[in-house]
């Protein structure tokens, strides 16, 4: 799996409630074919925010603060993600939750 280390996130169910991630709520295999099963999140990749909506630095920086929030927990829970890059990163259509704004 790309990304988040099945064994880690298996192993340790605080990644399914990490502020400013994708709340993870299923990890299993079936027919020798591992899956997540993940929120879904309405909006576009952080790719397509700074491509296709010419979204302005300092919006940019804001989001890129929140990502950095949510890696910071996942680190202090022992969870690195190992494939970050724009197209792994999801913008809400609503932009920040009311109490981050």
């Amino acid at each position: 799996m790309s990304g988040w280390s099945v064994s880690l996130v298996k192993r340790n169910p605080r990644l399914r409630s990490i502020p400013n991630i994708a709340t993870v709520h299923e990890i299993g295999e079936t027919d020798g074919v591992n899956f997540i099963t993940m929120e879904f999140i309405d909006g576009v990749t952080l790719r397509e925010q700074i491509h296709r909506e010419r979204t302005e630095l300092r919006k940019l920086l804001r989001y890129l603060q929140h990502v950095a929030e949510g890696l910071a927990k996942a680190h202090a829970a022992g969870i690195v993600h190992r494939d970050l890059k724009p197209d792994n990163i999801m913008v809400t259509r609503d932009g920040p939750s009311p109490s981050r704004r």
